[in-house]
């Protein structure tokens, strides 16, 4: 079947959108935005707009004969890996778990090692309008009676909280009304839970009938009744979350900058109401994230003085930095833990403390006591992606989720006294598999600096010119790209083709000084490196330019957006999905002026205002030359990159009319920032690698 390429699209008719006499001052310049009609995006006329937009993405998708192909191979071929790994406690285990066949994973608790997993929530069976997803993360109270559960509505962020009681084999009738940041933090007897609230209204900047803060439950009592036991207002996107130390005695406050992840800690006993002894600066610009606590020291991995992370120690009885005691110093390769989180990277139990590094651009693991002291390595069996280390008290088990490019998600099981390394939990994957190589190498970027990619295709692949590449994408926010399982890049590798995975500047895979040589100022530095890493797989006889398709999502999609407008001539198409595109708009949306900590914001400087309208996408697109085709893809209730901006830039593109200038808007109904169901997974996976096969030469 002959492939259809962008001359065969001349059908295509854009809708016209308006242009209005609208302009903003930014120091004393003044910049057009003759689109901001398009921010009211569920406006009537901006509807229409969309409309006609559906109309020929829904033509064109029809007419790409290997979309059918790849849902009909992404259907029978899709691997999931095996679920979470498990949340111990008591005799049950807790764990999210795909379902085949089925758009959502399982909540499911085993009830004793030999026990046969029990259902304990099906979204699959509770989903009646197809608009629901279940947030990839459980809370488990400590003796493992109560595991409370996240549903999301129509692709918000926020979600509702569900608690089920194993023990008597039901789902409590309280419910949580959707909210952001939510954090339980369970009492040792199981009775209550502290828990952080943030609503749509505080969010926004409206007065809530709810107040943020942290609130305490009582387990059998509507949460409308629960009492505030410390304020904190949203102002300047500041939240608290709630911890209880293990000896069940203190309620600990993270004072958190969200999306930065700085701020101070708090503490106070958890009988009565009083105050909060701070153990720091609660305003501190430093990352302190929390590890765990061991009689009255509670443990933190921090970049206090320590731009690769090292891990340190507080004591309850002597708050204060000055008394701050180095458990593990900073090394050379950074602790895994991307933007001041911790998922799991780190763990700490029975006076051993379990570090994930970042050794280039995959995890090791290292084990230390609670004096710092080396205790060995856990050995991994390949280039691994640690997705958690989950410990239990007592437990000389250690159970460590894995995955690879090649691999879908594993679980194995560490043996502390044997020191060895075994599979608990794997899948079954197609024999193809085995064929396929993955290959790092560096290259260099424009100003001499070594970039890692990586490089997954078939064995045996003549470096003849002739291969269609996929290349991602990141470059920001502190996120590593390490080794992750993806149906795409099977599907792309089973059919012929290269993917290359590009550790841009921006991420951390080398410490906090990669992460700024690609954040503020240094911005640009991200988007040559990804450019150059198009120049250096044609230079080794990969591809060519006209068959290189370059993809990004978020972070990713302003990357591609802007090499877009930078350097066309090095693609062949363009795939930029729910992306950053204003950057002069984006601080003053709700959740968007968080990214101001990563970007900038224009209102701070001249300097500032200066950069970033140098390369925002829509404040740089041309209309002379040649430009590859380009899909943009958007989630309709996307919080954190606002739609709007992105229908301004498309107008913006399609502005000419131009038939030799293929510009595609995919609006993903019901889809927020992102999904987790696996049906539309597999809609945008097939959207993706239609477009990208079909579109290059």
């Amino acid at each position: 079947m002959a492939e259809r390429t962008q001359k065969d699209f001349r059908w295509i008719s854009y809708p016209r959108a308006k242009r209005v006499e609208q302009v903003d001052l930014y120091h004393g310049v003044e910049v057009a935005d003759p689109y901001r009609w398009l921010e009211e995006e569920s406006s009537d006329e901006t509807q229409a707009w969309l409309d006609a937009q559906g109309e020929i993405a829904e033509r064109f998708f029809a007419e790409l004969p290997e979309r059918e192909r790849a849902v009909a191979h992404l259907r029978e071929q899709w691997v999931d890996g095996v679920g979470s790994v498990p949340t111990r406690r008591g005799e049950n285990a807790f764990s999210l778990n795909p379902e085949k066949g089925k758009p959502h994973a399982v909540v499911h608790v085993q009830r004793g090692r030999d026990a046969k997993p029990e259902v304990v929530f099906d979204l699959n069976e509770n989903d009646p309008d197809g608009l629901r997803t279940i947030a990839p993360s459980l809370s488990v109270s400590p003796k493992g009676r109560f595991v409370a559960y996240f549903i999301q509505h129509r692709g918000a962020d926020d979600a509702e909280v569900h608690v089920h009681d194993v023990e008597a084999g039901r789902t409590l009738e309280e419910v949580l009304p959707p909210a952001y940041f939510t954090r339980l933090a369970w009492l040792r007897d199981e009775s209550s839970f502290y828990y952080s609230y943030v609503d749509h209204q505080t969010l926004i900047g409206r007065e809530s009938e709810k107040p943020p803060g942290i609130y305490f439950h009582q387990i059998g009592t509507p949460f409308d009744e629960d009492p505030l036991v410390y304020a904190q207002t949203w102002e300047g996107q500041r939240v608290a979350l709630p911890y209880v130390t293990d000896d069940g005695a203190h309620l600990l406050v993270q004072h958190l900058h969200v999306m930065g992840a700085r701020g101070g800690w708090g503490f106070r006993t958890l009988v009565g109401d009083g105050e909060l002894t701070w153990l720091m600066d609660p305003n501190v610009e430093h990352r302190f994230a929390y590890v765990g606590t061991a009689g009255s020291e509670v443990f933190f991995v921090t970049d206090y003085e320590a731009p690769n992370w090292r891990l340190v120690a507080l004591d309850l009885k002597r708050p204060g930095l000055e008394h701050l005691r180095e458990v593990i110093p900073e090394q050379e390769q950074p602790i895994s833990l991307f933007a001041g989180g911790n998922p799991g990277s780190v763990a700490l139990e029975d006076e051993l403390l379990f570090v994930t590094y970042i050794d280039h651009n995959a995890h090791v693991i290292r084990i230390f006591d609670l004096e710092g002291k080396a205790q060995g390595e856990i050995p991994l069996p390949f280039l691994s992606n640690v997705t958690r280390i989950a410990t239990k008290e007592g437990d000389p088990e250690v159970l460590v989720g894995l995955q690879s490019f090649v691999l879908p998600h594993e679980i194995h099981v560490y043996d502390r006294e044997s020191k060895t390394l075994a599979i608990a939990d794997q899948v079954e994957v197609p024999a193809a598999f085995a064929d396929y190589e993955v290959k790092r190498v560096f290259y260099p970027s424009k100003d001499g600096t070594e970039i890692p990619l990586t490089l997954i295709h078939r064995r045996g692949l003549e470096r003849d010119g002739s291969a269609k590449l996929l290349l991602y994408g990141y470059g920001g926010w502190g996120i590593p790209l390490l080794p992750t399982f993806s149906n795409t890049i099977a599907l792309w590798v089973e059919m012929g083709g290269v993917y290359a995975v590009a550790n841009l500047r921006g991420g951390n895979e080398y410490g906090e000084a990669w992460h700024q040589a690609g954040q503020f100022f240094n911005k640009q530095n991200v988007f040559d490196d990804f450019c150059a890493a198009a120049e250096y797989v044609v230079r080794k006889g990969y591809t060519s330019h006209r068959r290189i398709t370059m993809v990004g999502a978020s972070n990713g999609g302003l990357l591609t957006a802007a090499c877009y407008n930078q350097r066309p001539e090095l693609f062949g198409a363009v795939l930029s999905l729910v992306a950053a595109v204003d950057l002069l708009r984006l601080p003053y949306t709700p959740i968007g002026a968080t990214q101001s900590m990563e970007l900038g914001d224009p209102g701070i400087s001249r300097q500032m205002f200066e950069y970033l309208v140098g390369y925002s996408p829509l404040h740089n697109v041309r209309h002379k030359g040649f430009f590859p085709p380009i899909l943009h893809i958007v989630g309709e209730r996307d919080p954190r990159c606002k739609p709007g901006h992105i229908y301004k830039l498309v107008a913006e593109m399609q502005r000419m009319g131009d038939p030799e200038r293929l510009v595609v808007l995919r609006l993903l109904h019901g889809v927020g920032h992102g999904t987790s169901n696996k049906d539309a997974l597999i809609d945008l996976a097939a959207d993706e690698f239609a477009f990208a096969w079909q579109m290059t030469e």
